[in-house]
């Protein structure tokens, strides 16, 4: 179901005008990449996998709203993509002395995600920028 979900997303993907929502279609793509990777069983994502109907249908929803997304949509997907590059750098430096609180961060990316393009659809948790941030403080002690 999974990598079914992913190849009729990415088939919605090739549906838009790439001139105007370029960086949409670059972030859903990303996003799909890293949800359904080779990786997709390591660092506690299979505990996660249940939540995978409710990420795939974010992004649904938010494709649903292409091509009137507004400037908020482009702001919010700034917002996501300067806390994955947190992530990614944390990642390169790997820091096993926090891998928990690492993977925890990864997670809290994809609810933080649904709160900003999918809110109707809810979070397994809380999360906000002010989460986002505790959970780095803890990270980087």
């Amino acid at each position: 179901k999974i990598l079914k979900s992913k190849f009729e997303l990415k088939k919605r993907l090739l549906e838009i005008n790439r001139n105007n929502l370029a960086y949409l279609i670059t972030d859903i793509e990303d996003q799909l990449d890293n949800l359904v990777s080779n990786d997709i069983f390591l660092e506690g994502n299979i505990e996660y996998l249940e939540h995978y109907p409710r990420y795939f249908q974010a992004i649904k929803n938010r494709l649903d709203k292409a091509p009137h997304l507004g400037e908020k949509d482009k702001v919010h997907t700034e917002l996501v993509l300067g806390y994955w590059r947190i992530l990614e750098a944390l990642r390169g430096e790997k820091i096993k002395a926090n891998s928990r609180e690492i993977i925890q961060f990864r997670w809290m990316l994809e609810e933080f995600r649904v709160s900003l393009f999918a809110q109707s659809l809810g979070t397994c948790m809380p999360v906000s920028i002010k989460r986002l941030e505790k959970q780095l403080s803890l990270i980087n002690g």
